[in-house]
C-alpha cells in the first residue's frame, strides 16, 4: 500500500472533515489563521499541526513549501488541498479512500467538481461519470469554454495588469516562461486543461520530475 500524505493550507477553516478521512493517511497541516487547539487534534498521532504560519501566498505558497521542505523524503502519494475542501469537492472523502487503495490511475488526479454551487452550471456536472472534473479552458483568458466565471475573469485580469501584458495575450505561455518551465503545447493548441481550486493528489515521481531549485524558485515568486 503506498505511503499517502495530505497537506492542508489552512486559515479559518472547520476542521470536522478531517474525522472521515482514511486512517493510513497522515495529515500535515499548515495553519494561517489562529491556532488550533482542540485536543482530538493535536494529540492525535496521525496529525502534524504547525502553528502560527504566516498568512501569505494562499494555498499555493503552502505546496511549495511543503515540497520544498521535504523535497528529498516524499511520500508516494500527496493530496494537497485548502482547509474545507468539501464546498468544491463533495466526493472528497470518497476520492480519498480510492487513493489510500492504490486507485490513483494517473501521476495528478485532480479532486474537484467546482467553483462553488453555480459555477460550473449545475447541469455541467450532475452527470459525471468520474467523481472530478476537468475543463477546457482558453490559454488567452484562462476561462472555460462552456461558461461564464468571474472568479477566473479576476485572476485572469490581475495577471494581465500585473506584468502589464496585453489582452490576447497566451497567458499559459507567459506563465510557463515565468517559472522556467517548458511549453510543450505552445502553437499546437488554444486549449489547456483546468480543474477548480487547487485540491488534487499527485505521485512523488511527478513531483520529482523538476529540481528543488524549480520549487524553490516558483516559492520565491509567490
Amino acid at each position: 500500500m503506498s505511503d499517502v500524505c495530505m497537506v492542508v493550507a489552512r486559515h479559518e477553516e472547520n476542521l470536522k472533515w478531517l474525522d472521515f478521512l482514511p486512517k493510513n493517511i497522515k495529515v500535515i497541516i499548515y495553519n494561517k489563521g489562529k491556532d488550533i487547539t482542540e485536543p482530538k487534534y493535536l494529540n492525535n498521532p496521525n496529525i502534524t499541526i504547525h502553528n502560527k504560519c504566516n498568512n501569505t501566498g494562499r494555498e499555493s505558497e503552502t505546496y511549495l513549501r511543503y515540497i520544498i521542505s521535504n523535497y528529498n523524503n516524499l511520500p508516494d502519494i500527496i493530496i494537497f488541498t485548502q482547509g474545507y475542501p468539501l464546498d468544491h469537492a463533495p466526493n472528497f472523502s470518497h476520492l480519498c479512500y480510492l487513493i489510500a487503495n492504490d486507485e490513483m490511475a494517473s501521476d495528478i488526479m485532480p479532486m474537484t467538481v467546482r467553483w462553488n454551487h453555480e459555477i460550473p452550471p449545475p447541469l455541467t456536472y450532475e452527470h459525471l461519470t468520474t467523481p472530478y472534473l476537468i475543463e477546457k479552458a482558453s490559454r488567452y483568458t484562462l476561462c472555460p469554454l462552456t461558461h461564464w466565471d468571474e472568479g477566473v475573469h479576476g485572476i485572469h485580469y490581475d495577471y494581465i495588469n500585473l506584468h502589464e501584458l496585453q489582452n490576447g495575450t497566451d497567458v499559459i505561455h507567459h506563465f510557463c516562461g515565468l517559472i522556467n518551465l517548458p511549453d510543450h503545447n505552445y502553437g499546437q493548441s488554444d486549449l489547456f486543461d483546468f480543474f477548480y481550486c487547487g485540491i488534487f493528489a499527485v505521485k512523488k515521481e511527478a513531483i520529482l520530475k523538476h529540481s528543488y531549485d524549480f520549487y524553490f524558485n516558483c516559492h520565491s515568486i509567490n
